[in-house]
């Protein structure tokens, strides 16, 4: 199996595809809901207003959501020399990871945060070594922004901007100006429409009081999510331990990118505490660090029958979750 996803051709996405549906298979038979809104949340409250009331359509826009964030993510990596090869191991990784447990298996706010988290890292990767960057930084600011308004928790990502200009060594005030008034755009766009309405004192309340800490963890108290999600992270932790050991980027710029990607996860730790009652979706935010820490371990070894047998064992667990768990 590992052996097959290290090329990335046509037919290794096929793969992916087909293996993404028979994980989702039950989901467009039996559709788990999308998650209600919560507080100050408009473009997901609209969004849910608009498909609330069909669900095949939310779980078949949900798999390609995840589909297109698996192409978008295994490109990525291999083109910023993240993972070293041209294989399609992470995006064969990720597809596993964002479909793990059965209420995942329709569009919600975090697996659309995932893009625009795979967007934001696009804009700051190519922004490396490049004279003028204030049109990428702007577009990474304006993402966080926009990703907040479909999962709250997303706003403390423009941290995450600001870093990348320590790991990328970026001193000129342009770029940080850039990356808050691409944040500030949205934020304009909808003070104007709630002042329009006359709404917009009400609405920066809402949006005050989601910076309070407020963690459901009575949604995380699920024996069979704490078993998988405990598996994943140790898998995770086992392959950046393991990978550590065997990188050997030659240039600063491999290993800066590397450890902006990595450092996703401490920003998925931070902003927990305000995930409310989205806390167990809320990992699935530091899944493009962990494929890739994942796939860039498995292309590294050379006998991999007990990781390919760990492997194999994770995706019959998870496909028998999916299928017999019961959903609502």
């Amino acid at each position: 199996m590992i052996r097959f996803f290290k090329s990335s051709f046509v037919i290794q996405y096929c793969a992916i595809c087909l293996t993404g549906l028979i994980l989702w298979g039950r989901a467009f038979f039996d559709p788990p809901l999308m998650p209600v809104p919560e507080g100050y949340i408009p473009l997901y409250s609209f969004l849910y207003s608009l498909l609330s009331g069909l669900p095949l359509v939310q779980a078949v826009a949900g798999y390609l959501l995840v589909m297109s964030s698996t192409i978008i993510l295994n490109h990525l990596l291999y083109s910023h020399n993240i993972v070293h090869k041209n294989s399609s191991l992470s995006g064969f990784i990720f597809m596993i990871l964002m479909s793990y447990y059965p209420q995942f298996l329709t569009i919600q706010p975090v697996n659309i945060t995932v893009f625009f988290l795979l967007l934001i890292l696009n804009q700051l990767l190519k922004s490396y070594n490049r004279e003028e960057r204030p049109d990428f930084i702007y577009s990474a600011g304006f993402f966080t922004a926009i990703g907040s308004f479909f999962y709250f928790p997303f706003i403390f990502f423009y941290f995450y901007i600001l870093l990348s200009f320590i790991f990328f060594r970026a001193v000129q005030w342009r770029e940080w100006v850039s990356s808050f008034f691409g944040l500030l755009t949205p934020f304009l766009f909808l003070a104007v429409f709630y002042y329009w309405f006359d709404q917009l004192m009400l609405r920066i309340h809402d949006y005050v009081i989601m910076y309070f800490i407020r963690a459901d963890l009575i949604q995380m108290k699920k024996p069979v999510y704490i078993i998988l999600t405990s598996l994943i992270i140790l898998f995770s932790l086992y392959s950046a331990a393991s990978g550590l050991s065997r990188r050997t980027e030659k240039t600063i710029e491999k290993k800066r990118k590397n450890l902006l990607v990595n450092w996703a996860v401490f920003f998925v730790l931070i902003s927990f505490p305000f995930t409310s009652t989205l806390t167990d979706y809320h990992i699935e935010l530091a899944f493009i660090a962990f494929s890739g820490l994942i796939a860039f371990y498995l292309l590294q070894i050379r006998r991999t029958f007990w990781q390919e047998l760990t492997l194999m064992l994770l995706i019959l667990f998870i496909l028998a979750n999916n299928l017999l768990l019961l959903w609502q």
